[in-house]
């Protein structure tokens, strides 16, 4: 057995009605990168059997592999394709984010359903304002279907201001789009544009995001199986021969669990052991990682070892790590056990 991960479909859901009910809006949930390296399979299918409205994904591979896991949801594709008749015969919903994407697809023959992003002030991808009246004509014109319009804040310093520019958007369309949703770690800042029925959540769903007055918790946890153990004096040489020694006498164990499986070769990787954090030695492996255990722990083969959890936490390792919180999660591996309980 490999180091594996456990998904917990309480906190899951637990989130997603807390987010439901303080936002009053229908969540689209975004399972983009692996669901955040939660499980796009595991995270959809859990999320269907509680009827969530719309999925989110950033890749046409992650569209076909949402529908295989029998998901009949809309999903919306957040990067540009040109194979629109897969996006035809699954029903996606193909993201629109610049003119120039536009208008190559403008003379498709077939009725492909589309949402437009509009920049808000990103200055990542998305219509301008000024970009719209021309937009709207050439859909007139055409046989796309516009079904939605989006943005995405940059955080809280301009939110008013992006909230004002995404309704002067709307006005544009006479507020006859259904689909009209925005998404950042805002979400609990009070939304001023009330007809918005629908939120995208991301890291929120999972847990990787801290609000004051929403209680979320915690959607994964990351354990390991201890592989071998050998006592180990201090001084001597310790993995590959790059001059790494023990610093004190003890027990040394491996774990199936290295940079194969995602996490970072330059980062040192921490691991939660009866009472005790410890950290890696002799440098980093592919497949095994290797810690020295002070002996009256007595570590034993197939002992399991926490490297998420609730002693090791996504806000903690972000922060010893200098990471955000969705960098720990969706480094890593897809190959990685993942299971539901």
């Amino acid at each position: 057995m490999r180091a594996f991960i456990t998904i917990s479909k309480d906190n899951l859901i637990h989130n997603y009605f807390e987010i439901k009910r303080n936002t009053k809006k229908e969540i689209m949930a975004v399972i983009k990168a692996n669901a955040y390296g939660h499980g796009i399979k595991e995270i959809s299918k859990e999320l269907s059997y509680i009827n969530c409205y719309f999925f989110v994904v950033a890749t046409l591979q992650e569209a076909i592999m949402t529908r295989k896991n029998l998901i009949y949801a809309p999903i919306l594709l957040l990067e540009d394709s040109d194979d629109i008749r897969v996006m035809i015969s699954l029903k996606i919903t193909l993201a629109i984010t610049n003119m120039t994407q536009l208008k190559r697809i403008i003379n498709t023959k077939y009725p492909l359903m589309i949402q437009i992003c509009i920049d808000t002030d990103m200055k990542r991808d998305g219509l301008d304002i000024g970009e719209l009246k021309e937009a709207l004509e050439l859909i007139k014109s055409s046989k796309l279907k516009l079904v939605g319009i989006y943005t995405h804040h940059t955080g809280i310093n301009e939110y008013k201001k992006e909230c004002n520019t995404f309704i002067d958007a709307l006005e544009k369309l006479n507020n006859k789009i259904f689909f009209h949703h925005k998404a950042s770690s805002t979400i609990m800042l009070e939304d001023i544009n009330q007809n918005d029925k629908h939120i995208r959540i991301g890291g929120a769903l999972y847990g990787l995001c801290q609000y004051e007055n929403i209680n979320l918790k915690q959607v994964m946890s990351l354990n390991a199986p201890i592989y071998s153990v050998k006592p180990i004096k201090k001084g001597e040489a310790i993995g590959y021969d790059d001059g790494s020694k023990a610093d004190r006498d003890g027990t040394i164990i491996s774990i199936p669990f290295g940079y194969s499986d995602g996490w970072p070769k330059y980062l040192t990787i921490c691991i939660y052991y009866k009472g005790r954090i410890f950290k890696s030695v002799g440098g980093r492996m592919m497949n095994h990682t290797l810690f020295i255990i002070d002996n009256k722990y007595n570590p034993k083969v197939g002992d399991l070892v926490e490297l998420i959890g609730s002693h090791l936490t996504v806000f903690e390792l972000a922060k010893m790590y200098n990471m955000i919180p969705y960098e720990v999660t969706t480094t890593l591996s897809a190959n990685l056990k993942r299971t539901v309980k």
